[in-house]
């Protein structure tokens, strides 16, 4: 029988996905969230959660500029979250780090042993947070450094977001910056990795992405052919010309824990879209 699962912030998409991928399987599994509402269990605290024999901690935010602007009292109360829920003492705690901390400046694939780069207080938090779950003794850790993760119920406030708001429409689908090259995973391709992660016996540092890397500018080509309508060009109205690409190979991931990325990303679009209202940026 596989153990109890707690996934914490059940009430964001890649935590729900996971809870279904895991019932789907088979697995008892758990959510917890501080938001009220839910078919999840409610606490104040993440200090509050029940000990259960394996933790998947995705109750972070994943909004790097949210994080940034709120301060250094925010990252610690996460911190405390954390270290909460390792003083649980699960026997494995599978955490979700971020792509972020590769920094964004190397037009290859990013592998785990690649530097990383503290640039903001985000990426210092992740990469403190890897070093807990990894380095505590008698906890098998695993952190998951996962590419741009999207779905439904995903956050309205990104670049992904403002193309499908303007969809079918017409003109230019107007982007702050056309340029960024991101790695971008479906959420239930993520979820199955999460699930290989918590169920699996290895531990350390894992990318999870597809390998592949879309500019915006292909992003929107993506966006009108999974809605079916001609391109459209796409205008930036604040370009910053510089170069930023950011990509993951996460084969370490795949020969580990037999996961493979399964979302072709104009299908994920295709499946993305009727949950967003046409409507200007």
């Amino acid at each position: 029988m596989s153990p109890l699962v707690l996934v914490t912030g059940a009430s964001g998409f890649l935590a729900g996905a996971l809870l279904r991928r895991l019932r789907a399987l088979g697995v008892p599994a758990l959510g917890v969230a501080r938001r009220r509402g839910g078919d999840w269990l409610q606490v104040d605290a993440y200090q509050e959660a029940p000990a259960t024999p394996v933790i998947v901690h995705l109750a972070e935010t994943a909004h790097r500029g949210d994080h940034n602007a709120a301060g250094d009292s925010a990252a610690a109360a996460m911190t405390d979250a954390l270290q909460a829920l390792l003083q649980r003492r699960p026997s494995r705690l599978v955490y979700a780090s971020s792509a972020a901390v590769y920094g964004d400046e190397a037009d290859t694939p990013r592998r785990e042993g690649d530097p990383v780069f503290a640039a903001d207080s985000y990426a210092r938090m992740k990469l403190a947070h890897e070093r807990l779950v990894t380095g505590t003794a008698g906890i098998q850790g695993v952190a998951v450094r996962l590419a741009n993760v999207y779905g439904a119920g995903m956050s309205r406030d990104n670049v992904l977001s403002t193309l499908l708001r303007q969809l079918p429409g017409e003109g230019p689908l107007q982007v702050l910056d056309d340029g960024p090259v991101r790695d971008y995973l479906h959420v239930d391709d993520a979820a199955a990795a999460l699930a290989a992660m918590a169920l699996g016996g290895h531990t350390g540092v894992y990318n999870v992405g597809t390998g592949i890397g879309t500019s915006v500018r292909d992003l929107g080509r993506a966006a009108c052919a999974a809605a079916g309508i001609d391109p459209r060009p796409v205008e930036a109205l604040r370009a910053s010309g510089r170069r930023s690409v950011l990509v993951l190979d996460a084969r370490a991931a795949q020969e580990t824990f037999g996961w493979r990325p399964a979302t072709d990303l104009q299908d994920g679009l295709a499946r993305l879209l009727p949950h967003f209202e046409p409507q200007h940026p």
